[in-house]
């Protein structure tokens, strides 16, 4: 009678820790303090500004984002980009995303800035694919995202020319000790 007495006793106290490790991890989101590293890919026409194609691009930067949980599903982005002052925080926006495990965050609206005053304004579809441990905590993910370049300017020489495309933005996670950045 003891030893089930002791094991029912031990269920009860796992069942326990797992529940309150689970809710800490919702209240602050599975994707909270992750950052991923990532390759911007655009695919697209270069405009001048009376409308004339001045050819087309094939762009790809590297960039990186870091996830803040602002409870529930919604999480901060902050979006780093290789601008002439260096890596900069280019752009934060919050959203709220659907999922668990793996998470989708539908039609984002990100303004990236880069090099020689260019920037570039996506709508973007993001899918966040996670292998969790067996803690329920994030191993490692991958981010992927696909978009619309609906404006965006390259600096040509004295000319500002728009942007138009398409956009794939991958990667996976990063610790925080490789970027190439203090954030």
């Amino acid at each position: 009678m003891n030893r089930v007495m002791s094991f029912r006793r031990a269920l009860v106290i796992v069942s326990m820790l797992t529940v309150c490790i689970t809710t800490a991890v919702s209240a602050a989101g599975l994707l909270n303090g992750l950052w991923f590293k990532l390759k911007l890919s655009v695919k697209g026409e270069e405009m001048s500004s009376t409308g004339t194609l001045v050819g087309k691009i094939n762009i790809s930067a590297p960039m990186y984002v870091n996830f803040v949980g602002t409870g529930g599903h919604g999480y901060t982005f902050h979006y780093w980009t290789l601008t002439d002052a260096g890596w900069t925080n280019s752009f934060t926006e919050s959203y709220i995303g659907q999922g668990t495990d793996d998470w989708f965050f539908a039609d984002t609206s990100v303004q990236l800035l880069g090099q020689d005053g260019s920037s570039l304004h996506t709508f973007h579809t993001i899918f966040i694919n996670s292998k969790l441990s067996a803690s329920g905590t994030v191993e490692k993910a991958t981010y992927t995202g696909v978009g619309e370049i609906n404006e965006g300017t390259i600096i040509d020489g004295t000319a500002t020319n728009s942007v138009f495309g398409g956009d794939t933005i991958t990667g996976s996670t990063v610790e925080t000790n490789k970027l190439p950045f203090t954030p």
